[in-house]
């Protein structure tokens, strides 16, 4: 079936389109960066395996390992992660960088989510720097060379090392549990240009259903479906795919756009639309729209 559709949309001078979308990433990259916050009492955050939302924080989900450094009154100071990501907070002052060495034996090292709290005889400064596949963040004591806190960023095996006579740990702020949301049984059948079409669309995303990218099958006239990812935006229509109708000189003749707008609710649906660019989009029917979006608690994503 698959191989005599193929031949069809050949002779027909069709052609299948898919879109996708992801979001951006977080933070600035850099090679290497040494700040001065002004902080002698800082306060990091080290999520190993990233985290799903946060709500006594307000941090939204952020899955790719990484930590974050604040004041202990609740300023923001710096950021990095294991892509190599990072920012400092603007009120922080860009110092020249030194090298920089443990100031003691008395060390403690950690792999597990936590909160790292310190309090410094003198402002900490912070840097940051992109290293091999990860990334890296580090504390002076002032502009010394006198290293008291590393964290290292990785995919898999992050660890964080302190000074433990200026640093202990504390539990991590509880995440929200995960939701996995999934769809289907979406159906669209109508004429290109007088070739007849079916498609049909299933989802699933495990997080934040209007930030995180969904993964979307999209079965064409029968034949295995091609996952997509696309961010579904409350209320908004987003494209998952697209098929094109061509003259033998290559020029456009028509194009039907498949699309789907996802509605949290409740009750939480997903609406299927077909958008043509022109009249030689006919006979078009949807069925099994609005879908039911389920949502089930998992353990983790």
């Amino acid at each position: 079936m698959a191989r005599r559709s193929l031949a069809l949309l050949v002779a027909l001078g069709i052609v299948v389109l898919s879109a996708s979308a992801a979001p951006a990433g977080t933070g600035s990259q850099s090679t290497a960066a040494r700040y001065n916050c002004g902080g002698k009492k800082m306060l990091f955050y080290f999520w190993p395996q990233g985290h799903q939302a946060v709500p006594s924080i307000k941090f939204t989900p952020y899955t790719t390992p990484h930590m974050e450094a604040y004041s202990q009154s609740g300023a923001f100071y710096a950021f990095a992660d294991a892509n190599g990501q990072m920012s400092f907070a603007k009120t922080c002052t860009q110092v020249g960088n030194l090298p920089s060495r443990w100031a003691s034996a008395k060390r403690k090292t950690i792999t597990t989510t936590m909160e790292v709290l310190c309090t410094f005889p003198v402002a900490g400064e912070l840097n940051a720097a992109k290293v091999g596949p990860g990334g890296v963040m580090s504390v002076t004591l002032g502009h010394s060379t006198k290293q008291v806190l590393v964290g290292n960023l990785r995919a898999t095996g992050s660890a964080i090392t302190f000074d433990t006579r200026f640093c202990h740990t504390a539990p991590a702020p509880a995440q929200a549990q995960p939701t996995k949301y999934a769809f289907t049984g979406l159906k669209a059948t109508f004429s290109l240009n007088g070739f007849a079409v079916t498609y049909t669309v299933s989802g699933e995303v495990c997080g934040d259903p209007t930030l995180t990218p969904w993964t979307v099958a999209v079965s064409f006239n029968g034949a295995t479906p091609n996952p997509q990812t696309a961010v579904l935006q409350s209320g908004t229509a987003a494209n998952v795919a697209a098929i094109v109708s061509k003259d033998s000189a290559g020029n456009e003749l028509t194009r039907a756009t498949i699309q789907l707008t996802f509605n949290p609710g409740p009750p939480a649906q997903m609406t299927l639309g077909v958008l043509p660019s022109n009249g030689l989009v006919t006979n078009v029917q949807v069925s099994g729209s609005p879908a039911t979006v389920t949502a089930t608690p998992v353990p983790s994503c």
